[in-house]
């Protein structure tokens, strides 16, 4: 930086004129300066200075013999990065600020600024922003007892997760005892408004600082001081007069001091609630509430430190509304003489116990003041737990999965809280699970891990499917922190039936892996399907219905197939990748509809748990479909899963000889709602392809009952027709014909009809009416392809005969 410098002395006045050039923190300097100097009084005029984008104009007086200023000075800050010592704290902005002297009191000076875009540092690591912020002071009897009052206003700031803010900051008073106001408010994730004041007194002997008035909200949450308190310093230390704080309809108090390097502090919380915690870490979602004490005494760079908390009715908020009673937690830490200790004991429901005590260094210091809570922290200690599986439920609920059995752990913990070391063990004894969607049953689980180091040794693991099939496993994994794992669980299945399901069923023996992190496990294996079933509905719903559970029972080995839920919860709530291979070589047996047959193949499942992807194919090697009564042999098939869909499609040919051609049936579509469609060698329409396969004959040739029949038989097959309660007391009662009739105007009421034919010429059919005689037999004879001959007896001697004639056209 350069400066010329001139001066002159005229009469009793010394004329300077300054120069000033080069540059100052890397920013472009320049400016001007000219003074008068005379006895008793300075006047400084043609103030022209430049920093990089900003400027500082004007002139100023200064009278000291009558005490007196004049003039007025400008400063036109266009880029607040240009100030010196903006760049250490990522200042940014525009805006001016200017200082004058009031003419009516020339002892007296206005100070007025307004700044725009503030920030100061980044937002994603504690910055703020004001989008605009406006000040109006003025200070009062500079060369007696100085005064100031004034405000600032703050508009549109965001900082710490808040926005939209808006803050008023009011004060008056002298340096040595300002009285100060704030009213704000801000939205964000925890929107607050507050208005709170107090006074500021400085000295070179003692500050303070009080708080008279406290109140608002913070996160929907009351916020306010039961009385009002101060904070003191000086150069031997500090002081607290007692803090009474309330919040959320909790109440904490704090009072204490440090003087010469010595603590003595207390404080105590009632009732807070622990959703507060989730201000800190969102990501910590909990109910409850939390009482506790802390004292601390002694040297500030190691002070006895003790502390007490009974967190009580601890849950998540998921099940809060429900009849879950909770966790209790109590916790209770002592420091002294370079040694922390820590023991925490949890209870809950269903014989949930667990005791945790740790031995580490000092925790907590005020010179230099630090809390020692780091991954590297070395710890030691034990640790002691029984618990229910249940409760899983009961925490993360898994809608109608049901898992049942007791954890119980003793182990020795050292290294670090950031990587601890871990020996001893844990057991599950009487554990069961039930899987709703899959219906997959295990029984008598019983499982044992030791912990050594940085490893888990699955030394045993068994259970049984509710009948003949058996599970087992072992295996080790190495933790490597941060969530990471290698090696892995081996699972052996024998004759374990792995799926129950109202329209599947497989008995498997094979072997999987689980591998990887705890964050994303990973299950693969192969494994050969023993045996399995796939039904195909006899009826066709019209539309989408809800199946009740059936719930097994924990107690009994005979497990019956549960009802399909909704969703696989426990599959859902703890997604697992797939890598699976099935092989099925024979014994996959495809029922329902008419068709019984045995298929083979291979299915690989691949995705997640909550989301598999099924690919692969199952191809017939025999069978046959039963319909209308003649036998069809399967000449070809295959079920597989289209675009990886979770439901598998099948398609299957199958043919009969019949006396003058041979009928063909093909099946295609979703198992659960498949297309039937009927062919023949010769061809021929399909009517009378089913005219051929129901009576051996052309639909020109039957009679009129024989037509209804067709015309329902060709509704099933459609998929609008099905099994209702008159079809299926027909089925039972084996008969061909069973309605209800009503004989209009007639005064009878309702009758029911129930028909066969004896013959496939003859058809005889009784009714039942609801009056007494009402009773009739009739019978049915087809002389000739369009000719029947028509009669019928009544309950009160009535016969009656009539011959009947159709034409096809």
């Amino acid at each position: 930086m350069a400066v010329g410098y001139a001066a002159r002395l005229d009469g009793a006045t010394i004329k300077t004129r300054l120069r000033l050039g080069g540059v100052l923190r890397d920013k472009n300097l320049n400016g001007r300066l000219n003074g008068d100097f005379k006895k008793g009084a300075v006047d400084l005029s043609n103030i022209d200075i430049t920093v990089g984008k900003n400027r500082l104009a004007g002139k100023l007086g200064l009278d000291l013999t009558r005490r007196r200023l004049s003039g007025a000075v400008k400063a036109t800050l266009n880029d607040f990065s240009d100030l010196p010592g903006a760049t250490e704290f990522g200042l940014s902005g525009a805006g001016e600020i200017s200082a004058a002297t009031d003419a009516r009191h020339d002892t007296d000076i206005e100070l007025t600024g307004v700044a725009r875009k503030i920030r100061v540092g980044k937002i994603d690591t504690g910055g703020a922003t004001i989008a605009k912020a406006t000040a109006r002071f003025r200070l009062r009897d500079l060369f007696a007892r100085t005064t100031a009052a004034g405000e600032a206003h703050f508009e549109n700031f965001q900082v710490a997760g808040l926005r939209r803010g808006k803050a008023k900051i009011k004060i008056n008073g002298n340096f040595s005892n300002i009285d100060w106001s704030t009213i704000a408010s801000a939205d964000g994730a925890y929107p607050i408004s507050l208005s709170t004041n107090g006074t500021l007194s400085l000295s070179t002997a003692q500050s303070r600082l009080s708080v008279e008035k406290l109140e608002g909200k913070f996160a929907e949450q009351a916020i306010g001081l039961g009385a009002p308190f101060a904070v003191t310093w000086q150069a031997r230390g500090w002081r607290v007069k007692p803090l009474d704080f309330s919040l959320a309809g909790g109440r904490f108090r704090l009072a204490g001091s440090m003087a010469g390097g010595v603590l003595d502090a207390n404080g105590q919380f009632d009732n807070l609630p622990l959703r507060l915690a989730s201000l800190i870490d969102p990501r910590f979602q909990v109910d409850g509430s939390v009482a506790g004490k802390l004292q601390a005494s002694g040297a500030s760079q190691d002070p006895a430190l003790t502390m007490s908390f009974a967190a009580r009715n601890i849950r998540s908020p998921d099940v809060t509304k429900t009849k879950f009673a909770g966790f209790n937690l109590a916790v209770d830490v002592r420091q002294g003489s370079g040694i922390a200790r820590a023991t925490a004991n949890l209870t809950g429901p269903d014989q949930t116990s667990a005791t945790l005590s740790l031995k580490t260094q000092t925790l907590f210091s005020l010179s230099p003041m630090s809390l020692a809570l780091g991954p590297d922290l070395p710890i030691t200690g034990d640790l002691m737990a029984n618990g229910q599986l249940g409760l899983i439920d009961r925490l993360v609920g898994l809608g109608d999965d049901r898992i049942a059995g007791l954890i119980s752990t003793k182990a020795k913990i050292t290294g670090t809280l950031g990587k601890p070391v871990i020996h001893g063990d844990a057991r599950l004894s009487g554990g069961s699970y039930e899987g709703a969607a899959t219906g997959t049953v295990l029984r008598k689980i019983e499982g044992h891990v030791i912990f050594s180091g940085d490893s888990a040794r699955l030394v045993a693991l068994s259970a049984g499917d509710g009948a003949k099939g058996r599970l087992s496993g072992t295996g080790v994994v190495q933790f490597a922190g941060a969530g990471a794992s290698s090696g892995g669980v081996d699972i052996k299945l024998d004759r374990f039936t792995a799926l129950r399901h109202p329209l599947a069923e497989a008995t498997v023996t094979g072997g999987m892996t689980l591998s990887g992190s705890l964050e994303a496990p990973h299950l693969a294996g192969r494994m050969q399907v023993d045996k399995g079933e796939i039904r195909i509905p006899d009826q066709l719903p019209e539309q989408i219905i809800e199946l009740e559970f059936v719930e097994i029972n924990g107690q009994t080995e005979n497990v019956e197939n549960p009802a399909v839920a909704r969703e696989p919860s426990l599959a859902k709530t703890f997604p697992v990748s797939l890598d699976l291979t099935l092989n099925f070589p024979h014994r996959i047996f495809v029922r329902g509809r008419g068709l019984d047959s045995e298929w083979k193949g291979d299915i690989t499942v691949s995705g997640k748990t909550d989301a598999p992807i099924i690919k692969g194919k199952l191809q017939a090697i025999r069978g046959t479909f039963a319909f209308a009564g003649k036998s069809f042999a399967v000449k070809s098939g295959s079920v597989f899963f289209p675009n990886s869909a979770a439901e598998p499609e099948i398609e299957a040919v199958a043919e009969a000889t019949l006396k003058d051609l041979v009928a063909r049936v093909e099946i295609s579509g979703n198992v659960s709602k498949p297309a039937i469609n009927i062919s023949s060698d010769p061809a021929l329409p399909q009517e009378d392809v089913l005219a051929h396969i129901l009576f051996g004959r052309t639909t020109s040739q039957l009679s009129a009952i024989q037509a209804a029949q067709l015309a329902e038989t060709a509704a099933t097959l459609s998929g609008r027709g099905g099994t209702g309660i008159m079809d299926k007391v027909r089925q039972a009662l084996g008969v061909d014909v069973l309605n209800v009739e009503t004989e209009k105007g007639s005064g009878k009421g309702a009758s029911l009809k129930a028909g066969k034919y004896v013959t496939e010429e003859i058809f005889l059919s009784v009714t039942q009416g609801t009056q007494a005689g009402s009773q009739k037999v009739g019978v049915e004879v087809q002389v000739l392809p369009n000719i029947t001959v028509e009669s019928d007896i009544s309950g009160s001697a009535d016969s009656n005969i009539g011959l009947n004639w159709k034409w096809d056209y």
